[in-house]
């Protein structure tokens, strides 16, 4: 549960360009528009423990119903746009990523879900999954929770 009203939960996470601010893991976001009738998204994730940095190309669609928010997002067909990764980055798939946002049991809560089924593309070794892959949306969950925070004060 957050400690924010869904809708600002939503804002947070569809001002994408602003979450280098909050997301420790991101160091940039283009927003690409959307010409391909969803937002097109181009981020690039900071590299690790020698890892090489990541960038993932995705569509992002928002909806409500019954009362909860969607946000969805998805690699499928930006493989077709020809786009060469940034220098240096290694391209990462995302086949479906996605939130619910859902008024929480207090007043001013959101009950978050979040899913993801990506592919970080290349080689991680197996020590660096076991060491960050377990704890990422409990460490990407604390981070939105304090980009909130800073929003209200």
């Amino acid at each position: 549960t957050l400690e924010a009203s869904p809708r600002a939960v939503l804002n947070k996470l569809l001002d994408a360009t602003a979450q280098p601010k909050w997301n420790p893991v991101v160091s940039s976001v283009e927003d690409m528009g959307n010409d391909h009738g969803a937002t097109m998204l181009r981020t690039c994730f900071k590299g690790m423990f020698g890892v090489a940095p990541r960038e993932g190309v995705e569509f992002r669609e928002t909806f409500e119903e019954e009362g909860a928010l969607f946000v969805g997002y998805t690699s499928h067909g930006t493989e077709t746009l020809d786009m060469e990764p940034r220098a240096g980055a290694q391209r990462c798939y995302c086949t479906l990523s996605g939130y619910r946002l859902a008024p929480g049991e207090g007043e001013g809560t959101c009950e978050f879900t979040f899913l993801s089924l990506a592919d970080p593309g290349g080689q991680i070794p197996d020590w660096l999954m076991n060491k960050v892959g377990s704890k990422g949306a409990i460490d990407f969950c604390a981070a939105l929770q304090s980009g909130l925070k800073r929003d209200v004060v």
